[in-house]
């Protein structure tokens, strides 16, 4: 997959463009996707455009966490299919730029549309004036279709980015799954950890998120992780570590980390690009007083998570 990333020098054509934020890649986005992925049939080019920014961070500066990153939110596009992600500098000109410039030079001269699909309460442009009532009228003087998807409730709830944050503040990886249409993941490279883990007879992969991505409450949770292809159910641990001497930390003191132990794994990570999907939180992050005590526990969430898969995930 194509992206375009934080520049304005691009040129297509034929496409089918679905636009919005895309913050979680959530079932409502999927609908967006696999409408324009159909007009792959007809020989269009399947388009999802974005921001660079987060616009509410650009406008008002507020620091709202990222249920996917850049980079995730890339790798989840590509898997379905998509052959462009236009990731559009959020600037000041783009701040102040009419609705129907927008239209006019980003989506028709820029992007080519000649299919644009939105959900029905996309919003666009200098205050957000452009609407899908906007999008309609231009449509004959362009030349391009649009095509207006519905909100999608679930449990009479509207699907969106503001409703999976809420059940990932409370740890609900099973409602967050469920709205996503696949379980909430973290992606990264595997760093050199403290190595408690491999004393203790556990050796784990140790991810260090970006800032900007949301995390759960730190604790315990099953979890599945992508390596080479392979898919390897495990037990990860979110949070910093408060087990672990200072004296023993090689990877800072106090940093919320991702620490994963693969069952029936062998073999280095150290440097792999890894996704770590979380399926259901078990328990709060714990300090013990001891390493014994640590290990006993880390055996038990083992056992947890073993049955879990047995039980629930096939």
């Amino acid at each position: 997959m194509q992206h375009i990333y934080n520049t304005t020098e691009f040129q297509f054509h034929n496409t089918a463009v679905s636009l919005g934020k895309f913050d979680g890649i959530h079932v409502g986005h999927r609908l967006l996707m696999s409408e324009i992925m159909e007009e792959k049939k007809h020989g269009l080019t399947a388009a999802a455009f974005s921001f660079a920014k987060h616009p509410r961070k650009q406008i008002d500066h507020t620091v709202n966490r990222l249920i996917y990153t850049e980079q995730e939110k890339k790798t989840l596009l590509e898997e379905l299919g998509l052959d462009v992600l236009v990731s559009y500098p959020f600037d000041d000109s783009v701040i102040h730029m009419e609705a129907e410039t927008f239209v006019r030079d980003v989506l028709v001269k820029k992007m080519g549309a000649e299919r644009i699909v939105v959900g029905e309460d996309f919003c666009f442009g200098y205050k957000r004036r452009g609407n899908v009532r906007l999008l309609n009228q231009m449509s004959d003087e362009f030349g391009y279709q649009l095509k207006v998807i519905r909100k999608l409730k679930i449990d009479g709830e509207e699907v969106g980015s503001s409703l999976i944050r809420s059940y990932l503040a409370k740890g609900a990886m099973e409602k967050a799954h469920e709205l996503l249409g696949s379980p909430f993941y973290v992606f990264g490279e595997v760093l050199h950890g403290n190595e408690i883990g491999r004393t203790l007879g556990m050796p784990t992969a140790n991810l260090l998120p970006m800032q900007e991505k949301l995390l759960p409450p730190n604790g315990v949770y099953v979890s599945k992780t992508l390596v080479d292809g392979l898919w390897y159910p495990g037990i990860t641990n979110i949070g910093t570590k408060p087990t672990i001497h200072r004296e023993d930390r090689k990877d800072g003191t106090g940093e919320q980390g991702v620490e994963t132990h693969l069952f029936d794994f062998s073999g280095d990570l150290y440097g792999k690009q890894i996704r770590v999907a979380l399926y259901h939180y078990v328990r709060p992050e714990q300090k013990f007083p001891d390493y014994e005590a640590l290990s006993r526990q880390m055996h038990s969430d083992m056992e947890y998570g073993r049955s879990y898969f047995l039980t629930n995930i096939s």
